[in-house]
């Protein structure tokens, strides 16, 4: 069966705009270029890799949005500005600290529907589940170097998205797509230019991706998929802090990059049994 153009557009497109803006960013070809410098590529590349899946899908966002997880676009361009300025060492780490309380808050206001049950709890939720997303992997990110935290993040990314068809929510879901294969490219550049990192600024943009499309896919949900399989999801690439912990850290860079992809990976495999799980038994029962 034929993959529809607009679904493969949705998907293909992100990698190759992002791929492409890492290229110009972070020259892997010259080993010389300062990858400082470079910064501004993983911020600007993943919000755009976003954006442009959401555009092929959805076209231009309505303000204010018809959906509440159509808030999601302006609040990774929020991310991007936010981004970039922590690429271009623009302030300290207070004002970074406040812009980060800030996004997590107007994800929880913004993308938890009023009307939804509890909604005060799901936003308070949400905004703490963002920060501690921003507060991890950024630390995270700051600590190592290279293809490790982008393959992570790109099973995450492909496990949402897994997840999140299997709740019924097919753009939701080729939108997770597009990030997995945007976070592919990143990872192949990032192979290619060991010293390249998603550090200063670009974590914070999936940060409101990944989080806000696997809510999003939990409120919008046709099936029985249990709340843990999207929160585990979601904090699947927390689990790649395993190659800080003793005695893997003591490790080679190589075998430790391999326990924290591992560590990832299993997460997110464990989410996507849960939902598999839930999904055959509701089946069953309405069989």
């Amino acid at each position: 069966m034929a993959v529809p153009k607009i679904e493969l557009l949705a998907v293909a497109a992100p990698a190759v705009v992002c791929g492409g803006l890492l290229l110009v960013a972070w020259r892997p070809w010259r080993r010389d270029a300062p990858i400082a410098d470079g910064a501004w590529g993983g911020v600007i590349g993943l919000g755009a890799a976003y954006c442009l899946g959401h555009a092929v899908l959805e076209g231009r966002p309505a303000f204010p949005p018809k959906e509440a997880w159509h808030w999601l676009a302006y609040l990774v361009v929020a991310a991007v500005v936010i981004g970039l300025l922590d690429a271009m060492n623009r302030w300290g780490a207070r004002a970074r600290l406040g812009a980060w309380v800030v996004l997590a808050g107007l994800m929880g206001w913004l993308v938890v529907l009023p009307a939804a049950g509890h909604a005060w709890l799901w936003r308070a939720g949400l905004a703490v589940a963002v920060f501690g997303w921003l507060s991890v992997i950024n630390a995270y990110a700051n600590r190592v170097e290279g293809a490790s935290l982008p393959l992570s993040l790109c099973f995450a990314a492909s496990g949402a998205s897994v997840l999140l068809l299997l709740s019924g929510n097919a753009k939701l879901a080729l939108l997770a797509g597009g990030m997995a294969a945007s976070l592919g490219a990143t990872t192949v550049v990032t192979w290619w230019r060991p010293s390249a990192s998603l550090a200063r600024g670009s974590a914070t943009v999936l940060a409101v991706i990944i989080p806000g499309l696997l809510y999003s896919g939990y409120s919008l949900s046709f099936g029985e998929i249990p709340v843990w399989a999207y929160a585990l999801a979601a904090a699947a690439p927390m689990a790649a802090w395993a190659r800080q912990v003793r005695p893997i850290s003591r490790l080679a860079g190589w075998q430790a990059t391999i326990v924290a992809v591992i560590a990832s990976l299993t997460a997110t495999l464990i989410a996507i049994a849960g939902a598999v799980a839930a999904t055959a038994s509701t089946n069953d029962f309405a069989f």
